[in-house]
């Protein structure tokens, strides 16, 4: 068992455009602004692929990035591939023609395949369209969904997986606004299902994102209108009932406008022998609690209240904060979510990490607008690195800009620069969850507490207890802790799920995780 306490050294970082951007990570600038998008008209919604988020030299996805440009009359979706180690852009390539406004899209890996959908008015009112890669040549753009109603934003998460007879399984989701409603369709590989609707996203349901950073379950948040109160709402896509939850989740009650989530991370497990299910994940949103626009962040968790836990201001400003993405980044045992978003204050940037928050240098201070940022995951090649993007605004239009982040800075921060972490003990949910031969579990104590005794006990599904992990008495701040499937013994435990349970001072809490042999 090994433990570490980091309340304040941290990987330091640096992400910033001014004065309409302020960019959260923890990664350092490793050039100077890239244009990616600069064809005729406004160049506008800029996405990524998901590049590989664990480094593995045998898995060959690529970094693509798509957008739409043109007029309010006729606009045309675009792509270009990022080549890796001769670290350039390849040439935009038009994966639409016609007379039509093709926007919005979204890009995805599906093996050696790229996968993009969009929406188009190409048969009159808006529909959802798609296009795929097979490495040689683009497929003719063909309908998923195609109806009198408008259908809009689709949001695409694919998966490319190894099927236990050896074969590897290409499938996808695409979920999208439908008038007042969220629908949502399946790719097999070969062909799309029937759109259906989103089970419990029919009243003023929008703004679907879709992720998922471990666990088996791909997870959806997306915001709803109740009773003119707007909340961040949950469910998770079942692949082998191929539906999703029938009961979403409902993550924000508090009097506001909670709009525009974004997953930072999510895991998601079925509870052997049993029809429930077990897992937690991290979001951002934009929200006015605080009386302004500011983004947030918290942790939630379905089982056993499912609820955002301690969810915090991340921005803390006066200005108006808005529109957040938000990315999991792996490198190696390292793991966190990096977060960018619009504001209008005049230069100021931000990190997250877990529940860390450290300040990050402004990048480039000018007065030139920028707005909607995203964020790719870490490119395989380059496992400590990753790209932003946004759209830029000058000689009287919009283009798309880049920027690649580097890992660069391992040092010390102030306590006065760190906002507020959690008001009560929070123990996380392990990582990785399933796992072997080792997993980390890391919890907070927070700065109100004196020093108090902590203890972590494990115990098998019969309640035996197996081994006590960690007891001892601590100071405020993060700790970790790594577990190696032992028993207090040193004996080797069996495959299965068990369960971890934190005792502080009154406060218990108890979650799951499932060891693989």
């Amino acid at each position: 068992m090994h433990i570490k306490n980091s309340i304040t050294t941290f990987v330091l970082a640096a992400i910033g455009i001014a004065p309409a951007i302020s960019l959260h990570a923890q990664f350092t600038a490793a050039g100077s602004l890239i244009p990616l998008g600069q064809l005729p008209g406004d160049n506008l919604h800029p996405d990524f692929t998901r590049a590989n988020t664990y480094p593995d030299p045998h898995d060959t996805r690529e970094l693509w990035l798509a957008w739409d440009a043109g007029t309010t009359l006729e606009r045309h979706v675009y792509v270009r591939k990022y080549v890796g180690p001769q670290q350039q852009w390849g040439t935009p390539i038009a994966i639409t023609s016609g007379s039509s406004i093709n926007q919005y899209p979204d890009i995805e890996n599906l093996g050696d395949s790229i996968l993009v959908v969009w929406e188009s008015n190409e048969r009159g009112n808006f529909d959802i369209l798609f296009s795929l890669y097979d490495g040689t040549a683009w497929s003719e753009s063909a309908a998923i969904a195609s109806d009198t109603t408008d259908d809009r934003k689709p949001v695409l998460f694919a998966q490319y997986r190894d099927q236990e007879n050896g074969g590897w399984d290409r499938t996808a989701l695409v979920v999208w606004e439908c008038g007042a409603k969220l629908m949502w369709g399946y790719f097999d590989g070969q062909k799309w299902g029937l759109p259906q609707d989103v089970p419990g996203a029919l009243d003023s349901a929008k703004s679907p994102q879709i992720g998922m950073s471990s666990g088996k379950f791909p997870v959806m948040v997306w915001e709803g209108l109740v009773q003119d109160n707007w909340d961040i709402y949950c469910s998770w896509y079942m692949p082998d009932s191929n539906a999703w939850a029938t009961a979403p989740i409902r993550l924000t009650t508090q009097p506001a406008e909670d709009r525009d989530p974004q997953i930072g991370y999510a895991g998601i497990y079925p509870i052997p022998f049993d029809s429930a299910y077990y897992g937690d994940g991290q979001i951002v949103w934009q929200t006015n609690v605080d009386g302004n626009q500011e983004i947030y962040s918290g942790y939630f968790s379905i089982t056993p209240d499912p609820a955002v836990i301690e969810g915090q201001n991340i921005s803390q400003d006066d200005s108006t904060d808005c529109a957040p993405t938000a990315q999991f980044i792996s490198e190696g045992d390292v793991f966190y979510a990096v977060v960018a978003w619009q504001t209008n204050r005049a230069g100021f940037a931000n990190l997250v990490s877990n529940y860390l928050y450290l300040p990050c240098e402004n990048l480039p201070s000018d007065s030139i607008p920028d707005q909607n940022p995203v964020l790719s995951q870490s490119v395989h090649y380059d496992p400590a690195y990753y790209w932003l993007t946004w759209e830029r605004f000058e000689n009287g239009r919009w283009s798309i800009y880049g920027l690649p982040f580097i890992r660069s800075y391992v040092g010390t921060v102030s306590e006065k620069n760190v906002p507020s972490p959690p008001h009560m003990t929070q123990l996380v949910q392990n990582y990785p969850n399933p796992f072997n031969p080792e997993t980390r579990i890391v919890f907070f104590v927070p700065p109100s507490s004196l020093q108090q005794r902590v203890v972590i006990k494990i115990f098998d599904l019969t309640g035996r207890l197996v081994r006590v992990l960690f007891d001892r008495e601590i100071a405020p701040g993060r700790y970790e802790v790594i577990w190696d499937g032992r028993d207090a013994h040193n004996n080797e435990l069996a495959s299965g799920m068990y369960v971890y349970r934190l005792e502080a001072g009154d406060r218990v809490i108890v979650k799951r995780m499932t060891l693989l042999r």
